[in-house]
């Protein structure tokens, strides 16, 4: 099960989590949204405030290969955070929701001015970083890699 926004959090002072969340915006999204593609540039966290979400890869199967549900107070994208570079899986919106967003460059010019706030969630990363390879070894057993998706979804930039 993914982290909880409150659990990622938790090695923070509330100071320390006042002066990220500073940093944050909120952003609304509809069911049936597709918030993040995998493969796609990456830089951002997300925690669910509100609604819920699936991370899952339309990609490689004729069906969607869910990872796992998401619902309020959990946090996706931790990885982009840290390394940027590309999505590692697909999160749609199931139903509307609101989402608070916290992008690289802000956290860490956050993590610079404060380090026990880079303390705090680079242990927070190696602990989802564990979780995460648990979740996609298990999908593997699921579904066929290479396998096509006729699956539609909005995109979050329309």
């Amino acid at each position: 099960m993914c982290e909880t926004g409150e659990q990622w959090f938790a090695l923070l002072a509330k100071e320390q989590r006042d002066v990220l969340f500073a940093r944050a915006s909120r952003r609304n999204v509809k069911a049936g949204t597709l918030v993040v593609r995998g493969g796609a540039a990456a830089d951002e966290l997300y925690v669910v405030i509100s609604g819920k979400l699936r991370s899952a890869d339309f990609r490689r199967a004729a069906r969607a290969v869910t990872f796992e549900t998401l619902g309020p107070d959990q946090v996706f994208g931790e990885i982009a955070l840290f390394a940027g570079g590309t999505r590692s899986a697909d999160i749609e919106a199931e139903e509307d929701c609101e989402l608070l967003v916290l992008r690289r460059p802000e956290v860490l010019l956050a993590m610079r001015q404060e380090p026990e706030i880079a303390t705090a969630l680079l242990q927070a990363m190696a602990e989802t970083i564990v979780r995460l390879r648990e979740a996609r070894e298990a999908s593997e057993d699921v579904a066929p890699a290479g396998a096509a998706s006729g699956a539609r979804h909005r995109s979050l930039e329309e």
